[in-house]
């Protein structure tokens, strides 16, 4: 368990670093780059994001998963990926036009066609990425994905964005953090170009990439569904405002995420059927996620208003309604990872996609519903939001039934979470209403977020330690030996 722990330590280091170098971004580019741009830069994240969440993420699951992997299956993947994504570079840079037009502007062919680049170099960074998570090499892969965002998404963002390149440097930030995440994977895993091909293993690779790839597809039309009904419903300045709430609210949870489902589904492949190691890891987990980032996510609700001030400006403050909404998911969102980990690890690739079914479904009519109906962006917060909720309760129904966690001792588990939240969220009322002549000043109110999440913090690492004192000795004494 003290590698797993280390592992998610290295994990962790580079998910906090990337989150916070890409905050330092947004900040910064707010204040340089208007709303309408911020929403050609949310259509540029939703097409970067489609190669990752379909193709890359199922082949590296498949990868890791499979117990033993040859060479030549891994030149044979390698040159499925790079096929698939250089023939993804062609499409989108020859429907440049008509994809603008779906957002009622062709006049952002040109920011389409830099981010097509894209699929070709994730495409080629796929397999040297799964080589690295099958090394079980986090450390080497956090310094990787630390460096190419500070180097690619951080300066050569920032960069430009002062040279007046609008949307265009945020584009190229995210080209060139892929570009030198590519380097490095490279140099790391030493793959070999060859042309050998094994028609048997291929399918029998391809197979489990494609049932986890379908999931995923799923997973992409609920995650950005929402965005690109937006921005084709309610123009780019609206699809800028909500892409910004929705970075915001998943920073976090989307880094932090990573963390888990990167250090969790190696770990639980390789217990392969003890379940009863599954079972304790997957509930000291569950457990844990919720004491360590409710505070978190309930300290975004009570003070989004300021955090938009501090953070993006005045001129972003429709985007305060919005993070206080889609807030309260964060925590479940980070769960959703969980547990989709695990039901990767152990095999329920069909069971889990028939949820992501279910998630893209309630989230693409409920965003057409809530727009329909004139409710704007806040309605499909709303949503969003309702989709995350029942999304985790069939997953994590999913999960315990794998584990053979008993029906009765479930509901103690969900009211856990939900009175953890119930009594952060009372805490910071009361602890905002003594703060109030701190709130008089912008550092006032960064010292009574940060005392606030420091005190809640506390209060609930203590009632995990009365609630669940075998897990909380269990983790100090793994962190022990790690410092040591």
């Amino acid at each position: 368990m003290a590698k797993v722990l280390n592992a998610m330590l290295w994990t962790g280091f580079g998910g906090i670093s990337v989150t916070f170098i890409k905050f330092i971004v947004l900040i910064i580019a707010a204040r340089l780059i208007s709303p309408e741009q911020f929403g050609i830069v949310s259509i540029a994240l939703i097409l970067s994001s489609f190669f990752t969440v379909t193709i890359k993420n199922g082949v590296i699951t498949a990868l890791v998963r499979k117990s033993e992997v040859s060479n030549i299956e891994f030149s044979i993947m390698n040159n499925f990926c790079f096929f698939i994504g250089f023939l993804l570079t062609i499409i989108f840079f020859l429907f440049a036009n008509f994809i603008g037009s779906i957002f009622g502007n062709s006049e952002i062919t040109i920011e389409i066609r830099m981010i097509s680049i894209i699929f070709l170099i994730i495409g080629l960074s796929t397999v040297p990425h799964s080589i690295i998570l099958r090394n079980k090499d986090f450390k080497e892969l956090s310094r990787i994905l630390v460096l190419s965002c500070l180097f690619g998404y951080g300066i050569i963002s920032i960069i430009f964005a002062f040279a007046g390149y609008q949307s265009k440097s945020l584009i190229l930030g995210l080209v060139s953090q892929e570009l030198i995440a590519l380097i490095l994977m490279s140099f790391y895993a030493k793959i070999k170009w060859t042309s050998n091909f094994n028609l048997y293993k291929s399918i029998e690779i391809l197979n489990f990439a494609y049932a986890n790839s379908l999931a995923n597809l799923l997973n992409f039309l609920a995650s950005e569904g929402d965005k690109v009904i937006v921005g084709s419903m309610l123009g780019l300045k609206s699809l800028g405002f909500y892409g910004r709430s929705y970075q915001i609210m998943s920073l976090p949870s989307t880094y932090l995420g990573k963390v888990v489902d990167t250090v969790f589904f190696p770990i639980i492949a390789s217990f392969k059927n003890d379940d009863t190691r599954i079972s304790e890891m997957f509930l000291k987990s569950f457990r844990a996620i919720f004491i360590l980032f409710a505070p978190l996510s309930t300290l975004i609700i009570n003070y989004s208003e300021p955090i938009v001030l501090l953070l993006l400006g005045n001129n972003w403050l429709p985007v305060a309604p919005l993070i206080e909404i889609l807030a309260f998911g964060m925590v479940f969102k980070l769960l959703h990872k969980l547990n989709s980990s695990l039901i990767k690890a152990k095999g329920g690739k069909y069971d889990r996609t028939k949820v992501q079914f279910v998630y893209a479904l309630i989230t693409l009519v409920g965003c057409f519903y809530a727009i329909n109906s004139g409710l704007g962006i806040e309605g499909v917060a709303i949503a969003v939001l309702i989709a995350v909720l029942i999304v985790f309760i069939l997953l994590t129904e999913l999960s315990l039934s794998i584990i053979g966690f008993k029906q009765k001792k479930r509901y103690f588990l969900y009211l856990f979470g939900f009175l953890i939240h119930v009594l952060d969220w009372f805490i910071y009322k009361i602890i905002i209403l003594f703060a109030a002549p701190l709130a008089i000043s912008n550092i006032g109110l960064i010292l009574s977020a940060i005392i606030s999440l420091i005190i809640i913090t506390s209060i609930n690492i203590f009632i995990y330690r009365i609630t669940y004192n075998k897990d909380y000795i269990f983790f100090k004494k793994s962190l022990l030996t790690i410092s040591k």
